[in-house]
Order: structure tokens, then C-alpha cells, then sequence
């Protein structure tokens, strides 16, 4: 069973974006103190401009005085009011005279007074960022079922209804990049300016709606980074101060840099990739959250880039697996009206971003339960996980040696910077000395890294990204594994830093000068049964 055991954030690169204006109202007092014989006087909630009253006073003591209760009040606009104190009882009453009466008994305890509701939050404002390249006139790569129409025809209409059909309270925006019209991947000038189409105003949706439906997708390459730079500029120099969002709809991954309104920028999507995602984690840290919507991706490398741009923006799409996209991923019709609702839905409830599971986390499988951990395959053999009794200890157990690498995969895929650590242990194997078990962390569908132990010793650490796995360190454990011997193993990162340790010892450390950004945590094996156990991830 996964369980945390502390409060904090999942996600360490997430910030909290405050929604709404400044507090109008103090929190709400606590409620009533201890009654007098007939209970305190509840205090009173006054709405907004001031704070709730305490209740009555402690009463004298009399022979069984009740306590007074009090309700929280309601905060008018600011915080959630604080629910009364629970009022202590009355104390008994004076002995009697020379005769020595009895005790008064003492007051009932008053109940606390009831929380007050949280404050208003005004809407938000949503600049919606949308992509016209010319690779929207494509049909899309990969959707269900396969459609001949081009990624304009899937997106415009149905983007466009979408937005109409959210609260009016929803003050929507518009800017379009690339803004002119040229060679399909060329970088020009004047490609990305300060313009905005349409300036985010109260039930706006249908003036959105049909600039969207106004524009021709024959845009020259993918600025993606300048665009969100430049709304960027644009929110934070607006005066409202509703909270603001950036929706960026897009096709694939950014192709440009450095465009400006003068000159062309540099074209190439291996800079153009941490450009964009820097851009929005600049804006994210301006206080401009940022949602992705990624229209038929075509590629491992898009999906891997839109990943990293919804967590640099500080909204990922939530999902109960943890290999699913982190951002709203469109491949069948209908997929978009939902992304956009939920998008809307977020914006609105001025909630803060999605926690998760939060650190540290840790899971020793003695209940018997695996729930939140999912099997996982490239080659579609999940594997034979379950939970099983060692001797009296329970552990998570790969019960075949299948000649493929079987995972199983939990955490939460909004962690950065971990140290993971598990107990091990090779149960058997294939062959003598060529079993193999792994530990992943930042760990998805396109993307991870992972250690490979292999049972001679043999360590690698291992980076899949863009389609490509390569080994970033290799060592060797003084000893082989051994059949039936428990190791501990570790694997900490922290941005590109990279440290593999054993049963206490470090084996090797490494730099990662294009660090992956964020998944959670994996158990995997080949050609081996393997046992694992007493899985703990913490902030390194």
C-alpha cells in the first residue's frame, strides 16, 4: 500500500500562484469561550469589513453552569473563517456552609463554532495561445479512428465551441503565433510581436471564437518560446488583478528562437525545446501559470517536450497512472471540449496546483496491497507482480523471468528532484550471473532514467529520451548479488546530478547537462524473479 507520510508538495518546482485580490476581511475570530450558568452569547459574524466576535465570557462558578457556543463567521471575501473553540465548562459551585453541601457540577463544554466559508476568488483571465504553423494543414500522424482532415479542421471549430460553452465569467484572450505567413520552417521576422488579437474581457468567448475561426494555419515554424514570452509581457503589465493563465494549443514541438519584430530568429528545434520551456517556467514564476494542450503529437520528442512545458508551467494534467502525458493530449474527437472544460474548470476554482503524492513517500507492502502501482511494457508482456510472503515479510515480488523488461511503475509522475531507495533482492534467474533488476526515477511513457543491476554486479545508469536510451554511468558492486541477499539500493537526482550508491556505499556520481524534468518511480527485472521492498522516496 503506498502511503506518505508528511504534508509537504509533491512537485519541488511548484510555486503556489495566489488567485484573487488581497484579503477584504481578517480571518473570523475563534468562536465562544466557557459559559456562565445560562451559556455565552454566540459572537456574531460581520460579513467582509471586519472580523467575527468572540462569544461570552467564562461564566462564574455556579452549580452547573453550561458553556456558551459560538459559530466561526463567514469571511466576506477574504480567508476561510476559523471554527469556534470548543468552550470549557462551568466550574462547580462553592462548597456549601458549615454542613458542607455538594459541588455544583460543572458546565457542559460548548461546541466549536462552525468554519466560515473561504473567500471569493475573482475569475480568472485566460490568454488562450494558439498555434497556427503550417504543420497544422497536416492531417494528424496518429488518431482514433485515422482522420484524413487536417489538424486546423480537428482543432479550430471544436476550440472555438469549447470556449463558448464555458462560464461567462471567464475573462478570454487571444494571440495567435506565428503571426505572418512564409516558408513552412523558416524563422522570420516579425513572426512573434507584442500584438494580442483579442484583449481578455468578461463573457468574451464568442469574440475568441471567431478570431479563431478567422485565422489560416500557414504560419513559418514554431516560436513557441517568443510567443509565451511575449504574453507574458502582456499579463503581467495588465492592471486587472484577476488571476491570469496562459492556454497554449499546439501541434508540436517548438522549432524557433529568438524571434523578434525586427529580425528572424534561429531555427532548430534542440535549442528551440529548453527555450520554450524556460520561457514558461519564467512565466509560471512571474505568477502566470501555463496549461498545454498538445493536438496529435507526432513524435517521442513533442510528447517529451509538451511534458516538460505543462510541468514548467506549473499545471499538468492530473491522472491517476503515472506514465500517462502530463499535458491534455488530443488524438480522437471529443478529447479537446474536455481538455478545455477542465482547463476552465481549474483556472476558475482559484485551487492551487495539483500536489499529488506528497514526499516523503513509502511503501513496505506489509498490508498486502500493491494498489497505486502499475504494470508497464514496451513490448506488452506486464508481467506477474503481486505481493507475496517472504518468511513472514511481505514484499513486491516479479514472479517470472520473462526475457523482456517488465515494470511496474507508482510515485508520482510531478516529481523532480528524489532520492530513491529500495531494498532488493534476486530470487533467481535464466541464467547464472545475467539476471537483471531495475530502479527508474522520472520515470514515464517517452521518457526516464533508470539503473540496471545486473546480478554479477554490474551497474549501469541509463537515460531514455527522444526515442534514444544511453548509458550515463557505469560501475561495479565489489560482489556480485548473490541469489537470496537483500542489497539496498539508491538513486538520487537532483537537477542533471545523478548519484548511484549500494548497501550505503556510492558508486558513482554524473552530470546530466540536458536533465529530464519530472515522473515517478519504477520496480522493473529481466531474465530474473525478483523481490523488492521498503520503497522510500524523499527529498534528496
Amino acid at each position: 500500500m503506498l502511503r506518505s507520510i508528511a504534508l509537504t508538495g509533491a512537485a519541488a518546482l511548484v510555486l503556489f500562484a495566489a488567485c484573487g485580490d488581497s484579503q477584504s476581511a481578517s480571518d473570523d475570530e475563534a468562536g465562544g469561550r466557557a459559559g456562565s450558568g445560562g451559556g455565552g452569547t454566540a459572537g456574531v459574524a460581520t460579513g467582509g469589513a471586519a472580523a467575527a466576535t468572540d462569544g461570552g465570557e467564562a461564566g462564574a462558578d455556579s452549580a452547573g453552569g453550561t458553556g456558551g457556543s459560538a459559530a466561526g463567521g463567514t469571511g466576506g471575501g477574504g480567508s476561510a473563517g476559523k471554527g469556534g473553540a470548543s468552550a470549557s465548562g462551568g466550574s462547580g459551585g462553592a462548597s456549601g456552609g458549615s454542613t458542607g453541601g455538594d459541588s455544583g457540577s460543572g458546565g457542559t463544554s460548548g461546541s466549536g463554532g462552525t468554519a466560515g466559508a473561504a473567500g471569493n476568488c475573482e475569475p480568472p483571465e485566460i490568454l488562450l495561445l494558439l498555434d497556427r504553423s503550417a504543420s497544422m494543414q497536416d492531417p494528424p500522424d496518429l488518431f482514433t479512428p485515422p482522420e484524413t482532415r487536417s489538424k486546423w479542421v480537428l482543432t479550430a471549430e471544436p476550440l472555438a465551441d469549447a470556449l463558448v460553452a464555458t462560464s461567462p465569467d471567464i475573462a478570454w484572450g487571444l494571440k495567435v503565433f506565428p503571426e505572418d505567413s512564409g516558408e513552412i520552417n523558416a524563422c522570420l521576422a516579425a513572426s512573434v510581436t507584442g500584438a494580442i488579437d483579442v484583449t481578455p474581457a468578461d463573457d468574451n468567448a464568442d469574440v475568441v471564437a471567431t478570431g479563431i475561426l478567422a485565422q489560416i494555419p500557414d504560419g513559418p515554424g514554431t516560436p513557441t518560446g517568443d510567443a509565451v514570452f511575449r504574453s507574458t509581457e502582456f499579463l503581467v503589465g495588465r492592471a486587472s488583478s484577476r488571476p491570469k493563465f496562459i492556454l497554449l494549443v499546439t501541434d508540436g514541438a517548438p522549432s524557433c528562437i529568438n524571434v523578434t519584430e525586427t529580425m528572424g530568429g534561429v531555427e532548430g528545434q534542440e535549442a528551440a525545446r529548453p527555450y520554450a520551456i524556460d520561457a514558461i517556467a519564467q512565466a509560471y514564476a512571474a505568477g502566470i501559470p501555463t496549461y498545454v494542450v498538445g493536438i496529435a503529437p507526432p513524435s517521442e520528442l513533442a510528447v517529451e517536450t509538451m511534458n516538460a512545458m505543462a510541468v514548467a508551467g506549473g499545471r499538468p494534467r492530473s491522472d491517476v497512472n503515472p506514465t500517462a502525458p502530463l499535458f491534455y493530449q488530443i488524438d480522437a474527437e471529443g478529447e479537446l471540449a474536455s481538455a478545455v472544460a477542465a482547463v476552465a474548470s481549474d483556472a476558475a476554482s482559484c485551487a492551487p496546483p495539483p500536489g499529488g503524492l506528497p514526499l516523503p513517500f513509502f511503501d513496505d507492502f506489509e498490508d498486502g496491497d500493491a494498489s497505486g502501482w502499475v504494470p508497464f511494457s514496451d513490448s506488452g508482456d506486464l508481467g506477474d507482480w503481486s505481493v507475496v510472503d517472504d518468511g513472514g515479510n511481505f514484499v513486491y515480488q516479479e514472479r517470472v523471468a520473462w526475457d523482456d523488461e517488465v515494470w511496474s511503475v507508482g510515485g508520482d509522475r510531478n516529481w523532480t528532484d528524489v532520492r530513491v531507495e529500495v531494498r532488493v533482492k534476486f530470487v533467481s534467474e535464466t541464467y547464472p550471473d545475467e539476471g537483471l533488476l531495475y530502479l527508474g526515477a522520472r520515470f514515464g511513457t517517452s521518457d526516464q532514467y533508470y539503473v540496471e543491476y545486473r546480478s554479477d554486479g554490474r551497474f549501469r545508469v541509463r537515460k531514455h529520451a527522444q526515442g534514444t536510451t544511453s548509458d550515463m554511468l557505469n560501475a561495479d558492486a565489489p560482489t556480485p548479488a548473490g541469489l537470496g541477499t537483500w542489497h539496498d539500493l539508491a538513486l538520487t537526482l537532483e537537477g542533471g546530478a545523478i548519484t548511484l550508491e549500494l548497501d550505503g556505499a556510492v558508486l558513482g556520481t554524473m552530470a546530466d547537462a540536458a536533465p529530464l524534468v519530472a515522473g515517478g518511480i519504477a520496480l522493473g527485472s529481466r531474465d530474473a524473479v525478483v523481490a523488492f521492498d521498503d520503497v522510500r522516496v524523499t527529498a534528496p
